[in-house]
């Protein structure tokens, strides 16, 4: 395997057309063309051998997240095209910098299988350490915090950060809990299923 280096030139050609290979084979780069696809958004040829998809409408699956990549495409929210016709993207390279380093990982750890279960863990592991999803996640550092345009949070006592995941997990059960109450179109446990005549 190769290093993924956080600063410096991009990746030689040779570990582009192997982490291309690599995600095409474990199907991550073809779970980015199929968002890709679902939301409508074109894909144009990018740096250090990625796809992009600007103008990506959803918020799945990072919420806050300005770009997310998945396999070697590039899911951007922003970077459509101004009136004049110049791509906002086209001022931020060290953001293609970041997410072709974040495409390494996907190749290294695996694909879907590896890397989305691991990422998860190193997000829940920065919650824990710093409140947020991002400062102490392995992923992100190693893909450059300042490239992804984040920020780098004080560690807590883990304390306040246990604290915080029981109130975002609590949350995110409570409005599961929501969604299960009668009148909003879905079946509640035991309820029984009408027949059509």
């Amino acid at each position: 395997m190769w290093r993924c280096r956080v600063r410096g030139p991009p990746p030689p050609r040779a570990h582009v057309g192997r982490r291309r290979r690599l995600n095409l084979l474990n199907g991550s780069t073809l779970a980015g063309l199929w968002l890709a696809r679902r939301a409508g958004v074109p894909l144009r040829p990018g740096p250090h051998g990625l796809l992009l998809a600007p103008g990506y409408p959803r918020r799945f699956p990072a919420p806050a997240a300005g770009a997310v990549c998945v396999g070697d495409v590039v899911l951007l929210r922003r970077g459509r095209p101004d009136g004049r016709g110049v791509d906002v993207m086209d001022s931020q390279p060290q953001l293609f910098d970041h997410e072709s380093r974040h495409a390494a990982q996907w190749a290294r750890w695996g694909g879907l299988p590896g890397f989305l279960p691991a990422y998860g863990l190193a997000s829940l592991w920065s919650v824990l350490r710093t409140g947020d999803p991002h400062s102490a996640n392995l992923f992100e550092v190693g893909a450059g915090l300042d490239d992804g345009g984040y920020r780098a949070a004080p560690a807590r006592p883990p304390r306040e950060g246990l604290r915080l995941v029981l109130q975002l997990v609590l949350r995110a059960v409570l409005r599961g809990l929501r969604g299960l109450r009668p009148g909003r179109g879905r079946l509640r446990a035991g309820s029984p299923r009408r027949r059509r005549p």
